[in-house]
This record gives C-alpha cells, structure tokens and sequence, in this order.
C-alpha cells in the first residue's frame, strides 16, 4: 500500500467509536526524509471556509463539506500505512474514501495557502 498526496483514509476522532472525518494527504512525501505529510480533514462544521466541497465532488461527500486546516495532523506514510494494514486502530478505510480528483486537490491547497485558521507550524505544506 504506497499512500501520496491525495489520498484519503479515515480517522477516529471522537469519543463514540462511529465518529470518524475524513482526511486527505495535502503534502508530497518525498519532501521530507522521513515522508512526513500534513492530512487535513473533511468536516460539515463551516469553521472555515477556504474550501467548500460540494456533493458529487468526492464519494465521501454528501451535502456541503468544508476543510479544516486547523486540526490538520503531521504523520508518517509509515505510521498511517502501518494503521491502516493493523485495522484494530482508529484509522480506517471505506469505499468511499478515495483519493481525490487533481483539480479538487488543488482547490484544497489553495484554501489552505489562504486560510488565516492554520496554524503557523502547517503554513510550510503550502509554499
């Protein structure tokens, strides 16, 4: 399983074991040494919206969707590879969680070069 910059996977992240976001890698692996990428999440709360994703945009999309910068994670290919084979964790795969198409990828990491609600530590994935 070789994961780049688009793909999508699941994450926990919520108390009840059914409450999982989508994310996305935003970021090149091979940019880094150890292929540390930034993943952003899909999110139907609007706390920003940069990037609005609208239904039929994404499999995993059904009604307007927004990316949150904000709680982005800075993980490993590795660590998330060795997650998603484990299956026992709090990362998952479905069938809707797809990689996204180029041209939404890029309207992501547009959003994310505007958004003033990213942390500074982020603003590197996005020169």
């Amino acid at each position: 399983m070789a994961l780049t910059k688009g793909d999508t996977f699941l994450i926990r992240t919520g108390p009840n074991l059914d409450d999982y976001h989508l994310f996305v890698i935003v970021s090149d692996p091979n940019l880094t040494s150890d292929e540390t990428v930034l993943c952003v999440n899909f999110t139907s709360t609007p706390k920003d919206k940069s990037c609005i994703i609208k239904q039929g945009e994404h499999p995993f999309v059904q009604h307007d969707t927004y990316i949150d910068y904000q709680t982005g994670r800075e993980l490993t290919i590795g660590y998330i590879q060795n997650r998603l084979i484990d299956g026992t964790g709090d990362f998952k795969t479905s069938k809707n969680s797809v990689s996204v198409a180029a041209p939404l990828l890029e309207r992501i990491i547009q959003g994310g070069k505007q958004t003033k609600k990213i942390p500074l530590k982020f603003k590197k994935y996005f020169r």
